[in-house]
């Protein structure tokens, strides 16, 4: 063999030496799959709780032990509240009383990066309870979101209108909506409980990029009587693509085409340290 052959020789396996470095470093360095997914998950669920239940009475609420919320009182619903996902105990009793004197006793499960509303509902007579509804707080550009709740026991079904028109029919006792787009202005809404006669309205400027929510309470036929309580948000704090962050979300791939914008770090450094090492093998040659 010719000294230039072996040098050729030599000169292709230091060249092919060098890239099986560096690509093993690539692989070593670069993060697996789903990785930026798992470092922009958000660590905590977002709950907001509401006093649902006519026969509770103002309250305290107890989170796994500890005095979560006082002076709870029958109609009001929380901001969204911060907690660790995973199971926890959540008690409800008479303020003043302590989570041992509990009227309500129940584990709920969370999960991370979801938003919940947990109501307080029932009479004595037939229970009290918590009911968990499970919320999509994404906005869509320019419109307002809309989910009605209906809580109000012993009423049968309820129907909510929307200056006169009909929006949601026939809604379940302890059923939530599913989430209706309206064109932001000024609503006068109507919940009629067609067996009990009985009929509630409100009034309300319902705003674009906001999720509004009507709860119907108390009773169709007795004290406290019915009434509607209204909410809304922009979105879920500390939630991205809820409406609550204007930025991207973390996870959020740079493009949604298949060939990458830019090539990664590890790739780059690894043709730049093939592209010196040729030059300086072939200038060697000479």
């Amino acid at each position: 063999m010719s000294n230039s052959a072996h040098h050729h020789r030599r000169t292709g396996g230091l060249l092919w030496l060098l890239a099986a470095i560096c690509l093993i470093s690539f692989v070593a360095w670069a993060p697996g799959p789903g990785s930026a997914h798992k470092a922009a998950a958000a660590p905590s669920a977002f709950v907001r709780i509401m006093h649902a239940s006519p026969d509770i009475g103002v309250a305290d609420v107890f989170l796994d032990g500890q005095r979560a919320l006082s002076n709870f009182q029958f109609g009001t619903v929380t901001d969204y509240l911060a907690i660790p996902p995973g199971p926890h105990k959540v008690q409800v009793a008479l303020i003043g009383k302590g989570p041992n004197a509990a009227v309500i006793t129940q584990t709920l499960s969370v999960e991370p990066g979801f938003a919940y509303t947990v109501a307080a509902i029932g009479v004595q007579a037939t229970g009290l309870s918590l009911v968990v509804f499970k919320e999509d707080n994404s906005l869509v550009a320019g419109k307002a979101k809309l989910r009605f709740y209906h809580l109000s026991p012993e009423g049968g079904p309820a129907t909510l209108s929307a200056n006169g028109t009909p929006l949601i029919k026939n809604l379940g006792y302890l059923q939530a909506s599913d989430y209706t787009l309206l064109t932001p202005g000024r609503y006068t809404f109507d919940v009629d409980l067609a067996e009990q006669h009985v009929s509630q309205q409100t009034t309300l400027e319902v705003a674009a990029n906001q999720i509004t929510s009507i709860f119907s309470i108390g009773l169709a036929l007795g004290m406290p009587k019915l009434e509607l309580v209204a909410r809304q948000v922009a979105g879920t704090p500390g939630l991205p693509d809820t409406g609550s962050d204007p930025g991207p979300s973390a996870a959020s791939p740079a493009s949604s085409v298949g060939v990458p914008l830019a090539l990664p770090l590890g790739l780059t450094l690894l043709l730049l340290v093939i592209g010196s090492s040729a030059a300086f093998l072939l200038r060697s040659r000479r």
